[in-house]
């Protein structure tokens, strides 16, 4: 059997509270927790690539994955994730 790295255990929780949240909000809030969960997968998604990217050019400043940054990447989007990597770059200075 294969073991699961840390990111996809924490892909798998995410997946699965958007879910759960999905059955518990049903009606209108459904549309605004969609929306909330394709933001946070999205940003999850380029969380990974920018930082594959930064490690590739062997830049230390990548972000690492948690229910903080999933909260930002899905509450506001890519203005979000670029506050994130703006935050890490000023405080790597």
């Amino acid at each position: 059997m294969t073991e699961i790295t840390s990111g996809q255990g924490m892909l798998m929780i995410a997946l699965m509270c958007g879910v759960l949240l999905m059955i518990v909000l049903r009606g209108k809030r459904t549309e605004i927790m969609i929306g909330f969960v394709l933001r946070a997968l999205c940003g999850l998604v380029c969380i990974y690539v920018v930082n594959y990217v930064m490690l590739h050019f062997q830049y230390q400043g990548t972000i690492g994955v948690n229910p903080y940054t999933l909260l930002a990447s899905g509450l506001l989007g890519l203005p979000g994730l670029i506050a994130l990597y703006a935050i890490k770059i000023i405080s790597l200075l």
